[in-house]
């Protein structure tokens, strides 16, 4: 194996390159296709935290080459010592620079590592969020689906109007004094936090009372 070493003081995604076949070739946000063509609504975008991974996988890729090609120099080192009579060298490896290249190489390997390790977790809480909003998303359509089917008037051509501020349109209906699906976004946030002041304030109160008895 023949190596053609790298030194580069400062790293970045666009100074990495790894030889792909052109049939490997596949736009970001697909999967390969083999055998059976995927329509386009069964095309996966990539996430910020997997985008990041594959330029952390590339210069993992970049320093594990020049990592292996300083190691076989420092290996040929110690050979030429070896076979030069049986007499070996002071500090033919011990003073080598591939040495302090073999040293900084591992240690940014092992720091990609870790970045690595971390943006997996992440990706994992981020694809437990987006399920919980997932899920709270359908429950609000059960929730107005039935108060659809309690008010049939609701299936006709006229909007939802917020009982408080008159809104008819609105991100997200939500549930007031008057049932679900009867206040805009802005008003259902306002009137949830004064629920929660009520019952933070009746808390009190009761703590107080039952402090003074």
């Amino acid at each position: 194996m023949t190596c053609s070493e790298t030194h580069t003081a400062v790293r970045t995604t666009t100074d990495l390159a790894i030889p792909i076949r052109t049939i490997d070739i596949v736009s970001i946000g697909q999967y390969p296709t083999r055998d059976v063509e995927c329509s386009s609504d069964s095309l996966v975008p990539l996430s910020l935290n997997q985008l990041k991974a594959g330029e952390i996988i590339q210069r993992m890729h970049s320093d594990a080459n020049n990592l292996l090609c300083s190691i076989q120099g420092l290996l040929h080192y110690r050979t030429l010592s070896a076979t030069g009579g049986g007499h070996i060298v002071p500090n033919t490896i011990l003073g080598n620079p591939k040495l302090l290249n073999v040293q900084r190489l591992s240690q940014e390997i092992t720091g990609d590592m870790g970045e690595l390790v971390a943006l997996s977790r992440r990706e994992a809480k981020d694809t437990m969020r987006d399920l919980g909003q997932a899920r709270k998303m359908r429950r609000n359509h059960r929730v107005m689906e039935r108060h659809r089917a309690h008010h049939p008037d609701m299936n006709s051509p006229v909007q939802l109007v917020c009982h408080t501020c008159n809104a008819r349109r609105t991100p997200q209906w939500r549930s007031g004094p008057a049932g679900p699906c009867t206040l805009c976004n802005v008003c259902g946030l306002i009137h949830a936090m004064r629920l929660r002041k009520q019952g933070r304030i009746r808390s009190k109160k009761v703590s107080a009372s039952s402090y003074i008895s």
